[in-house]
């Protein structure tokens, strides 16, 4: 069920990361261990130190420890398997011990944090399938107004009666939390061909998630055709996301001149009456009313020959009657 969810997450241009953190020994959820109830601090002493369990032991399959210990690297592989034959690329461990990949996240012009928040994050412990996820992207943005974020969740056992639940697949409205157009996508760290500057978070703080889930994902509408501007600039206009009451698009600008470029205008109508409310990886300032008018963000006006880039958007409105006939693109 997990890898499902992550697999639909993937296709909408979700970034899909693995944090792999066990125990030392991981053993907390092992019931055929003697004595392993599979209480959190079973395994560790309050200092931090191996308790009841050799090195050894684990690393030889023909020890109860070692067995469990396989039978959980197992799994792991297994997960792995599945997301990579369903096509999905996995980030792994991007934010902890992996410190090379500190690197590329320093590319990022914004801020960019890492937080994990315990299930009395809203004043009260939660049980079981009773967060509504949406909440936890609504207090990180209260929190962190400047800060790009992602999200990692997980389900752990605090006691023998007492137990984390943060896990998506075991709560309410995943699907929001997962659309929410503050968490990274692919879209927001994509480093454009002609910059080295990644794309960033939206440039606006953004308004709550919307109320309800989407309530299917669409399959990509039909692009009016590029409209080429002078410089030899074009733009495509994209339906990625619906939902009542709002929808997403992304919209991506190419050069296709023969020289560089440095900044881009990109306007639209919606012929339905729908409006922007939140813009990433360009600057709306300019919009008014059904009149949508974006320009490039600091880094990512400059493009060479034949180089693009793509920015997003929610609207309020209904996607399917919004589609515009024509997109301008005017060079700089």
């Amino acid at each position: 069920m997990a890898n499902q969810v992550l697999a639909g997450h993937a296709r909408r241009g979700g970034l899909v990361t693995v944090n792999f953190s066990p125990q030392s020994p991981w053993l907390n959820d092992e019931s055929d261990i003697t004595g392993n109830p599979g209480v959190w601090t079973n395994t560790r002493t309050d200092n931090g130190q191996l308790d009841g369990v050799r090195l050894a032991d684990l690393l030889d399959q023909n020890t109860p420890a070692g067995r469990v210990w396989q039978r959980k690297l197992a799994r792991v592989a297994d997960a792995l398997t599945q997301l990579r034959d369903a096509g999905v690329v996995v980030l792994w461990r991007p934010m902890q011990e992996s410190i090379p990949n500190y690197q590329d996240y320093l590319r990022i012009p914004k801020v960019v944090g890492e937080a994990e928040y315990g299930p009395d994050l809203f004043g009260s412990q939660v049980t079981a399938g009773s967060l509504d996820v949406r909440r936890y992207a609504t207090r990180l943005r209260q929190d962190y107004p400047a800060v790009a974020y992602w999200v990692s969740w997980h389900d752990y056992t605090l006691s023998a009666t007492e137990t984390a639940h943060l896990s998506l697949i075991a709560n309410q409205n995943a699907a929001s939390l997962l659309g929410d157009p503050y968490v990274i996508n692919a879209d927001r760290v994509a480093i454009p061909s002609a910059s080295p500057s990644p794309s960033a978070s939206p440039s606006r703080t953004p308004s709550p998630s919307p109320s309800a889930s989407p309530s299917r994902t669409p399959s990509p509408s039909a692009s009016p055709s590029p409209s080429a501007g002078a410089g030899g600039c074009a733009a495509v206009y994209q339906l990625t996301g619906d939902w009542p009451g709002q929808f997403q698009g992304q919209v991506t600008v190419r050069n296709t001149g023969r020289a560089a470029v440095n900044g881009w205008t990109v306007s639209w109508t919606f012929p339905g009456g729908a409006t922007v409310n939140q813009v990433w990886n360009g600057d709306a300032s300019a919009s008014s009313g059904s009149r949508v008018v974006v320009r490039n963000a600091p880094y990512n006006g400059a493009l060479a020959a034949g180089g693009s880039t793509t920015f997003g958007f929610i609207a309020n409105g209904t996607g399917s009657g919004n589609t515009p006939g024509s997109v301008a693109c005017t060079a700089s």
